[in-house]
């Protein structure tokens, strides 16, 4: 039986934080960390060096009516974690936001220094 779920880990060696959630045709809470780890491949790098027991499960919390990658990306938007060395995710699910939001030029100086991709050295050149 499918029942979607968000879970919050811990990286027990740093403290550091990884939210994220399972709603696909196999999501059942009762699998995560037996079956199914997470899509995080900074989650899974570490578990290849430190294994799963460096891991601690601080949370999981089942939708059973659907909505989990929905509150996911609510939690990681509100709390900014993929820019914050807090948190182990590498992305806050806002794939679509507008390339002149406030959010995506913040991201865009913070890795690369400048507001558009276009001004990244390279990428302008590619585009033509």
């Amino acid at each position: 039986m499918k029942i979607e779920y968000t879970y919050l880990i811990e990286f027990k060696p740093t403290g550091q934080l990884y939210f994220g959630s399972k709603y696909g045709k196999n999501a059942n809470p009762d699998t995560f960390w037996k079956d199914y780890f997470t899509s995080s491949n900074a989650v899974k790098d570490l578990i290849k060096e430190h294994g799963v027991d460096s891991f601690e499960i601080l949370a999981i919390t089942p939708y059973p009516d659907g909505g989990a990658y929905d509150a996911e990306t609510k939690f990681l938007i509100e709390n900014d974690c993929a820019n914050s060395d807090l948190w182990l995710n590498e992305s806050n699910n806002d794939y679509c936001l507008p390339h002149d939001s406030a959010v995506v030029k913040q991201r865009m100086i913070k890795k690369y220094g400048v507001t558009h991709n276009t001004q990244i050295p390279g990428v302008k050149e590619k585009q033509h």
